[in-house]
């Protein structure tokens, strides 16, 4: 006759094939996971960030928070000199339009571009808004965006919308 065994010795060899399996299934899954990421990391789709939460990675700008500061302040409708008529600081718009151009890589900051576009408009001058809007769309598909820090900003999706509503007032209509 066939002894069976008794229950404590077969749960003990399932136990024992279990702390066998396990490990092993644990390393498959750590091989695959560091493969997947090896590839996601080379391929550049998967980034690894070593600072904390609180710290701003921003990418050195030519149009950066020196001009980004004296272009909300321009833009910013306040009652200036002797008026009490809440307006614009044309002077300081003059000032940053004949400034931006001399900036080197102005034409690659989109901040920059956002800020001549927006002076552009201002001095209802639809062809340099034209070419700012076309240098934005362009650095636009370039996965490049304007600072957040800039004022009175709008979607880019609007700027045609604008761009023909200058035309349209240039030319008197």
């Amino acid at each position: 006759m066939e002894q069976t065994p008794f229950s404590s010795q077969a749960q003990q060899k399932k136990h024992s094939k279990a702390l066998v399996i396990i490990p092993w299934i644990g390393l498959v899954l750590f091989v695959v996971l560091a493969a997947a990421g090896g590839y996601l990391y080379a391929t550049k789709q998967l980034t690894l960030n070593t600072h904390s939460a609180g710290v701003a990675n921003r990418a050195t700008a030519v149009c950066g928070d020196v001009l980004i500061n004296k272009y909300n302040a321009a833009m910013s409708f306040q009652e200036r000199g002797n008026s009490t008529e809440a307006t614009l600081d044309t002077a300081a718009l003059n000032e940053l339009k004949k400034d931006i151009p001399t900036k080197e890589g102005y034409a690659t900051d989109p901040t920059c571009q956002t800020m001549l576009f927006w002076i552009a408009v201002q001095d209802v001058d639809a062809a340099t808004a034209q070419t700012a809007l076309t240098a934005l769309n362009k650095l636009h598909d370039e996965g490049k965006y304007v600072d957040s820090n800039l004022a009175n900003n709008a979607p880019l999706s609007t700027f045609p919308d604008t761009v023909r509503s200058l035309t349209i007032e240039s030319q008197g209509q």
